[in-house]
């Protein structure tokens, strides 16, 4: 019983502190992630895919993310790359609830809120993530967050390729009608000049019989 109460005491403090974040290490880490070379070291730039395996030579995001949080935190929290990676999707996934949550009809506070002494929205969503305005201006037009950004901009790709096609099948509509109309007016002026030529030749023809017979 001694030699295990002796094992207990001589752990190394930073061992005690690879627990759940606090409160106050998840505003450590939006503020470190509002850089943005931080930021795209943790989660790729915007048309690259993610950074899971960085090239040898180079240092993990989410380990820089895990040194800095052990430099800023007063609790001097250690934790591996992979640790903090996933405490912060944690976190992130509960940012997104939070807020699919607001945005849901009837959203607002109850009284048993008030008897917590939650007294206005921001207190309530706060309460549910914390520091969740800090994280909603760090991921609030992110895809995974509001796919409407993702669904707009389609839209417009749409609409851009289908009034390009519109405009592309008008002029041959408009071709088409033009050389109908002058096959038309082609036919027409045909069939009066054969008429007329028939008729010269008619009165040339009977003139000519006339004549013969005088002499």
């Amino acid at each position: 019983m001694k030699k295990a109460a002796e094992v207990s005491t001589n752990k190394d403090p930073a061992e005690k502190t690879t627990g759940h974040l606090k409160k106050d290490n998840y505003l450590v880490i939006i503020d470190w992630l509002k850089i943005k070379k931080n930021y795209d070291a943790c989660f790729g730039r915007a048309k690259a895919p993610l950074v899971e395996r960085p090239p040898k030579g180079t240092i993990n995001g989410f380990e820089l993310m895990a040194i800095n949080l052990r430099n800023q935190s007063t609790s001097k929290i250690s934790l591996s790359s992979r640790q903090i990676k996933d405490r912060f999707n944690s976190y992130k996934g509960k940012y997104k609830k939070t807020h699919t949550l607001s945005l849901a009809t009837g959203f607002g506070l109850t009284p048993e809120d008030r008897q917590t002494g939650i007294q206005t929205i921001e207190q309530k969503l706060n309460s549910l993530c914390p520091h969740y305005q800090a994280m909603h201006g760090l991921m609030g037009n992110k895809a995974f967050v509001n796919p409407l950004y993702k669904v707009n901009a389609q839209k417009d790709v749409e609409t851009t390729n289908s009034s390009d096609s519109d405009n592309s099948d008008n002029p041959d509509d408009s071709d088409n009608s033009d050389d109908s109309d002058d096959s038309d007016y082609s036919d027409d002026s045909d069939d009066s000049d054969d008429s007329d030529n028939s008729d010269d030749s008619d009165d040339s023809d009977s003139g000519k019989g006339k004549g013969k017979r005088r002499l």
